[in-house]
This record gives structure tokens, C-alpha cells and sequence, in this order.
């Protein structure tokens, strides 16, 4: 995927995050709103992205905050 297309998963997967309530909702808003946007993407692509991007923000997070091993400190002070 190239860079323009992943901003705008990350600014639809924001969108989704205050619009809808369900996981599901959130990705299908996802999926049409890039597909309208580059129809020429599988669908599985788009969710596969998406994937990635929670993934990754789950691992960022744990290693911002250090959960990763030591519980007893936190990178932000």
C-alpha cells in the first residue's frame, strides 16, 4: 500500500472510532469509504491494513507505556 492510501485508512479507522459502537461497524465504514476512494483495492487488502494498524497500535502502546516486561516503571512521566 502506498502512503496516501494508509492516511486515509488511519483517518477513517478516527472517523469510525466516534461514528459507530460495534467493531464491525467500525471496519465496514472503513472498507466502503476507501473503496469509494481507490475502487481498485480488494477488500481483503483494506482489511488486511486494518489489521495491521490495530496491531501495531496495540504494541506501541504497551511498549509507550512499558508493559512489555517491567511493571513496576512507565516510559511517560
Amino acid at each position: 500500500m502506498n502512503k496516501d492510501i494508509s492516511e486515509h485508512v488511519i483517518r477513517f479507522m478516527n472517523l469510525a472510532e466516534k461514528r459507530y459502537g460495534t467493531p464491525e461497524l467500525k471496519q465496514a465504514f472503513v472498507v466502503r469509504s476507501i473503496y469509494l476512494l481507490f475502487p481498485d483495492i480488494p477488500e481483503y487488502e483494506i482489511k488486511d491494513l486494518i489489521e495491521v494498524f490495530i496491531n501495531v497500535s496495540k504494541l506501541t502502546t504497551k511498549i509507550l507505556f512499558n508493559t512489555l516486561g517491567n511493571a513496576d516503571c512507565c516510559s511517560i512521566f
